[in-house]
């Protein structure tokens, strides 16, 4: 059995596609559980609805408690051996589940599958989108950090083992955004098996007023990122598992706090490094991952140190500029977050201004 997880807010237009995207399915031992987070439109009425005609509909209906809390409401009564998500303005291809069912053998730890994606009116064609979605392994394999690293963060294209999610008490963090990151920070740091279908299973879309696209400042998403990974921090500490998968949890902070300063400069990046070292101090990285690049730059340098050293800002090449009054005197350059050469400055002026 598949227990299929529906969070509901706001989407009666689309409720329908999805629905019945998931109700047809040729694979029928499904058990569809639909959490109603007190939207304010028409979406109960068309859950009853459907669940008069199809008596493997279940219907949360609960006060807003967001994304997070509709999942984990669902988490927390669903009875599938495997457990899978469809956001509700999104819908499946047909046949996904019974592609996926003979994999589904009580030794895989997660499927996934590929992604379609639809840009609704008005939404332009995103390449880089497709690339980051696309799947870059094929078939079983054992789960690496690399390989976890390489996967699309979100929870709606894979298909999850319950009793390893109940096992370690993975739950969405409530009241942040970006808790997909959570759930898989958690999980890939305790699954060992992994199926990655060469198949199409879901219909992901893109709409202008979902989520995903609404306007929020940089400071905001660091403050909500770093709210993301204190939760992720806490389950790693709760479990004994940060000393084999920390390598894994700096990895995703570092993707956050990449993501975060893309594109902004001067007190803006500083107050986003700010909030980020607060991280860093709480949690001793700097111990941790001692002299490594990542938690190098997520720190916040005073105004003189930076008038001797500056980082690239950008990850390739991962660059430390050292210099005095402006004169550069040496670089040192990173490979894999870690010290590997240094470059003379001097030399590299000599040469700019003699033309060898």
């Amino acid at each position: 059995m598949i227990s299929v997880i529906v969070p509901i807010y706001k989407t009666e237009k689309y409720i329908r596609k999805c629905l019945d995207s998931i109700c047809n399915q040729s694979y029928r031992n499904l058990e569809i559980i639909c959490v109603n987070d007190e939207s304010p439109d028409n979406s109960l009425e068309i859950l009853r609805e459907y669940a008069a005609g199809d008596p493997r509909i279940r219907i949360v209906d609960q006060k807003n408690k967001g994304l997070s809390g509709a999942r984990n409401a669902a988490l927390d009564i669903c009875t599938g051996e495997y457990v899978a998500g469809v956001d509700s303005d999104d819908y499946l291809e047909p046949g996904i589940y019974e592609k996926a069912a003979p994999y589904l053998d009580g030794t895989i730890d997660v499927l996934f599958y590929q992604i379609n994606i639809v840009n609704e009116e008005g939404m332009s064609p995103n390449p880089c989108l497709v690339e980051y979605h696309r799947l870059k392994y094929l078939g079983h394999r054992v789960l690496t950090h690399e390989m976890a690293l390489q996967g699309p963060i979100c929870f709606w294209n894979k298909i999850w083992r319950r009793s390893l999610i109940e096992q370690y008490r993975v739950r969405f963090p409530d009241g942040f955004i970006r808790e997909d990151n959570a759930f898989f920070c958690m999980f890939f740091a305790i699954a060992r098996h992994i199926y990655y279908l060469d198949a199409v299973g879901y219909n992901y879309v893109q709409r202008g007023g979902s989520i995903m696209h609404s306007n929020r400042t940089h400071v905001e998403n660091a403050r909500n990122f770093c709210g993301v990974w204190r939760y992720v921090y806490a389950f790693y500490q709760r479990h004994g598992i940060m000393e084999r998968a920390a390598g894994l949890y700096l990895a995703y902070l570092f993707i956050s706090f990449q993501e975060t300063v893309t594109g902004i400069s001067g007190k803006e990046y500083g107050e986003v490094q700010d909030i980020f070292e607060e991280i860093v101090k709480e949690q001793d990285l700097e111990s941790l991952f001692p002299r490594d690049y990542r938690v190098r730059s997520m720190r916040h340098e005073s105004w003189w140190t930076r008038l001797w050293v500056a980082r690239a800002r950008h990850p390739l090449p991962q660059k430390e500029s050292y210099r005095f009054f402006g004169l550069p005197l040496f670089s040192v350059m990173y490979e894999n977050n870690r010290p590997a050469r240094k470059e003379s400055g001097w030399l590299n002026l000599f040469k700019r201004c003699f033309g060898h």
